[in-house]
């Protein structure tokens, strides 16, 4: 996989077995989406995700990228750029609404795995492995609830920050 600016495109190129090649206008990219999942975070590296237009490329990031190299991605898209202040003001947030969904799932799982292993040994270990990963969904919730925000960027971008199950999203959006 590689990916390069030439001018005013962005050119993609990779693939092991179908090879793919794409070309976006530069002028048309709308967002840029970050994305952070349990692997990236171990990996240390990042997915981006570009839409531009009515072009939506969900199903193959543009890139990966080392954390706290950001000056790749600000050479491919020079309006780019995140703040470093990554907490958000703790005024007037529920830390209860961040976490009643995952913690009353993980909760549950627990407890079903508790239970199953006093009743049923041989299913507990079945039942341990949605209980780690509703774990790990309550520890991304928790950080979501000091990291989520809108903020306004430098020129005319605008960067959100969100989690959803196992992954915390960072989109900077160009205006």
């Amino acid at each position: 996989f590689s990916v390069c600016r030439n001018g005013g495109v962005i050119l993609a190129r990779g693939g092991l077995i179908t090879k793919t090649e794409r070309r976006i206008l530069a002028s048309a990219v709308s967002c840029c989406d970050v994305r952070i999942t349990p692997i990236a975070r171990l990996l240390r590296r990042s997915a981006v995700y570009l839409q531009a237009g009515g072009f939506s490329g969900d199903d193959l990031p543009l890139m990966v990228y080392k954390r706290g190299a950001e000056d790749q991605l600000q050479k491919l898209m020079p309006e780019f750029q995140f703040s470093r202040s990554g907490f958000a003001p703790l005024r007037g947030r529920s830390l209860v609404q961040f976490l009643w969904l995952p913690g009353g799932a993980f909760l549950f799982a627990a407890a079903l795995t508790g239970v199953s292993a006093w009743v049923m040994p041989q299913v507990a270990p079945l039942l341990a492995l949605p209980t780690v990963l509703l774990a790990i969904g309550t520890l991304v919730s928790l950080e979501g609830f000091f990291t989520e925000n809108v903020r306004r960027g430098p020129g005319r971008t605008l960067e959100l920050s969100y989690s959803r199950f196992l992954t915390r999203h960072r989109v900077c959006v160009f205006s």
